[in-house]
């Protein structure tokens, strides 16, 4: 089982990430037509210096490699400890960032809703990391939960783990 918010599956080679100091995450940073920012492309990936890819591809795990102009990141080991502040910029940076009401209420900036909450849950909910694997393997099993607020909990995710991790 992987240790809970420590361990994470690599997006880019399907290893586990040890540790969060093993870690990156990798996203992209557009502006729209408007000039607004959009951050979309969300990923979870090897560091350079501890990826199984490095030697084989020149940027290892990284997709988005130095040159991308529209690259961002930030190492995993300093981003769990403030993932949730971290990921509520995404939806709204906050009256420091939004001088005018309009600005304020008009400020999110994610590109894709599914994949952001995704990479929310990754970071930030015990047991999602592993359990998401065996979520495709739950559906087609017929496995449904009641309601959508009780999926997340840590006893499901767990009896998902359990049922499908251990064969």
């Amino acid at each position: 089982m992987l240790e809970v918010l420590k361990q994470f599956v690599c997006d880019e080679c399907g290893a586990i990430i040890e540790s969060p100091q093993e870690g990156f995450v990798e996203w992209e940073n557009r502006k729209d037509n408007n000039g607004k920012r959009i951050a979309s492309s969300f990923r979870i990936v090897h560091h350079i210096v501890t990826s199984p890819l490095r030697g084989i591809k020149p940027e290892g795990c990284y997709r988005y490699t130095q040159h991308s102009p529209h690259k961002e990141d930030r190492l995993l080991s300093a981003l769990l400890p403030v993932a949730t502040p971290f990921l509520m910029t995404f939806l709204n940076p906050g009256c420091f960032h939004s001088l005018t009401p309009e600005s304020h209420y008009n400020s999110c900036r994610i590109l894709n809703f599914y994949e952001f909450t995704d990479f929310a849950r990754r970071l930030t909910i015990p047991y999602y990391e592993e359990a998401r694997i065996y979520f495709e393997e739950t559906l087609e099993d017929g496995i449904n939960f009641c309601d959508e607020e009780t999926v997340f909990e840590e006893m499901n995710l767990l009896a998902i783990i359990r049922r499908y991790g251990i064969k």
